[in-house]
């Protein structure tokens, strides 16, 4: 790939193009410790490639203390918070200048994948995709802010600290002690969803930064969508995923 079709003639010094990634070496940056390398080909190449900022904030990882390795990008790899968003990067706990970094792609809430499943067919909603769409931006706050379960159930617009700790000690367990959710929800959820934890262990500035987002999709990258099945290859599989 030529580098000066793609508005990168300061950025040529430290790129290795090949047919499926992008390779930084450390001509990229004097002080990046290790490589960095991107599986990635065809056009979305040249996205990265035009993409300065991308490029600088996956070497600035490099330079991190204790790294082991290259400092990996995926397919998806975007701009993020510190880290791009679909990078891998590992570092070595025996060595004491090491770092652990939650927040390197940001910190808000429940960063995964669920799927749910609902008693709907396509038949229900061709024609109101529009109004689908619209209900579902109106009830399930995006961004920062708590909205919806708890001040729902427990008519109130505030979280106290005490419902924090239960949420943080019983997980969903607490949602349904309250009415919030139904326990079948946790049969279909990761560890009856619930993690071994101890508020106590948990400060009061990381409960006030967590207590604005509960009930939202979180932010960022954070998205819901509705799709519908078009074909079951495996009805068993299939079957289980009813909730």
């Amino acid at each position: 790939m030529d580098l000066k079709e793609n508005n990168l003639d300061c950025y040529q010094k430290g790129l290795i193009v090949n047919e499926n990634s992008i390779s930084l070496t450390k001509d990229f940056d004097k002080d990046m410790k290790t490589t960095c390398k991107i599986h990635i080909d065809g056009d979305l190449q040249k996205i990265v490639l035009n993409d300065e900022n991308l490029l600088k904030q996956i070497a600035e990882i490099a330079k991190l203390p204790g790294i082991v390795g290259e400092v990996l990008g995926l397919p998806d790899i975007h701009y993020g918070y510190g880290f791009p968003i679909g990078s891998v990067v590992a570092f070595d706990m025996d060595d004491k200048d090491s770092i652990i970094a939650p927040g390197g792609v940001g910190y808000d809430i429940n960063c995964g994948v669920r799927a749910l499943t609902t008693n709907l067919n396509l038949e229900n909603i061709r024609g109101k995709e529009e109004e689908v769409a619209q209900d579902l931006f109106d009830n399930i706050p995006s961004g920062l802010g708590i909205e919806k379960i708890i001040s729902q159930f427990k008519n109130t617009t505030n979280v106290s600290i005490k419902e924090l700790n239960c949420m943080l000690d019983e997980g969903l367990e607490y949602l349904v002690r309250i009415g919030a959710i139904s326990r079948d929800n946790l049969e279909f959820t990761e560890n009856n969803g619930k993690l071994k934890g101890d508020s106590k262990l948990v400060s009061q500035k990381a409960k006030g930064k967590g207590s604005i987002q509960l009930a939202s999709l979180g932010s960022g990258n954070h998205y819901l969508e509705i799709q519908y099945v078009s074909e079951i290859y495996e009805e068993a599989n299939c079957r289980s995923f009813r909730n």
